[in-house]
Parts: structure tokens; C-alpha cells; sequence
């Protein structure tokens, strides 16, 4: 995606992002995701919008339809993103730690590079 982000930049454009540093997505990953997401429903006491309340069996089947296709695509290291952007005339990026959705806390790389 790198590649095709240079492709796309006018010269002088710039990819702000974020890159996730860790492991594959497990099964176990993907189920903690679902249950979390069934218990913050829960604990919303009918804080979601009118038509996601009526119908909660919907949301729930939602949930799992997400958790069962979520994919995270992660960094190994600043190493690697390095030799992603090699091609960028500028590269930085800043490592960072923030409560995550899925896995806590969440590693990642605030990136920007331009062309």
C-alpha cells in the first residue's frame, strides 16, 4: 500500500498514518473482540441509537460478522516501515502506546512520509 500511496501523492504530498506493531489476528483475538463488544452493549443501558436498539440480535450479528473478518495487518518493527517508505524522499514516525478496542494496550507507529 506504501507503493501505491507514492502513486497517488501530488509532489510535495504527505501519508499521515498509523501502523499497529504486533501479531496476527487469532481466533482467540477475534472472540475477545465479539464478547467485549456484546458486553459494552450491554453496559450502554439503551445509549445507542433508537433503530440499533430495537434491534440488538441485529447489532450482535454485526459484532460477529466483524470479529469473524477482522484481520490485523502489523509491523514488526521501525525497520520495516523503513523499508516500506524507502522510496519517500522523508520518512518519520513516533512509537506510541493507546488503550486499544481489540487487544490492550495497543503499539503502533504514528507515521509520516512524503514524496
Amino acid at each position: 500500500i506504501a507503493n501505491r500511496w507514492k502513486e497517488l501523492l501530488k509532489l510535495g504530498g504527505a501519508v499521515v498514518t498509523v501502523a499497529m506493531i504486533g501479531g496476527v489476528t487469532t481466533p482467540e483475538l477475534r472472540q475477545g473482540y465479539y464478547q467485549r463488544a456484546c458486553r459494552l452493549l450491554e453496559q450502554a443501558n439503551g445509549l445507542f441509537p433508537i433503530n440499533l436498539n430495537s434491534d440488538k440480535a441485529a447489532m450482535i450479528a454485526r459484532f460477529q460478522a466483524f470479529a469473524s473478518y477482522h484481520t490485523r495487518h502489523m509491523i514488526v518493527d521501525e525497520n520495516e516501515l523503513r523499508t516500506l517508505f524507502a522510496d519517500y524522499d522523508s520518512f518519520s514516525c513516533r512509537r506510541i502506546t493507546t488503550p486499544g478496542e481489540c487487544v490492550n494496550p495497543t503499539d503502533s507507529f504514528q507515521i509520516i512520509a512524503t514524496v
